[in-house]
């Protein structure tokens, strides 16, 4: 399980990677995410394989929108430094290192459970209001 867990953490760390490069093309190149469409594979309850399209983004955004987004952003970018520090203080079983200390005790494999979950969330959508939440939880496990 903690493989299969292992994995799972590694690939959705491979997929904001890509992300992420895939941002730094688009702005290089002076183009939008709204003009990229991905279609995303699937299975369905019965096993079968799905295929569901995704834009990028809206090419439309009002400047409400925008700032919007932009103040999801800056939340996320602090939940993203926070999580780090929560990382390195559990990976050296040392919580003195963060400003509140967690108070939850899980077992690894609840641990690793909503740390993916987290990362798919930031991987889906860096301005997904569940960022902070997910992290908030996060940060209160050890």
């Amino acid at each position: 399980a903690s493989s299969a867990s292992s994995l799972q953490v590694t690939i959705l760390s491979e997929i904001v990677v890509i992300k992420q490069y895939l941002m730094q093309v688009l702005v290089t190149n002076g183009q939008s995410l709204s003009t990229i469409t991905f279609t995303i594979k699937d299975f369905d309850s019965d096993g079968q394989i799905t295929e569901v399209k995704e834009t990028g983004g809206s090419k439309d955004a009002t400047s409400d929108e925008l700032k919007t987004s932009m103040s999801l952003f800056k939340t996320s970018q602090t939940t993203l430094i926070s999580m780090q520090i929560l990382l390195k203080a559990t990976k050296e079983f040392d919580f003195t290192i963060m400003t509140t200390e967690p108070t939850t005790e899980v077992t690894i494999i609840e641990f690793m459970t909503e740390l993916t979950t987290f990362l798919i969330t930031v991987g889906k959508s860096m301005t997904d209001s569940k960022v902070e939440t997910l992290g908030t939880k996060l940060m209160n496990m050890k």
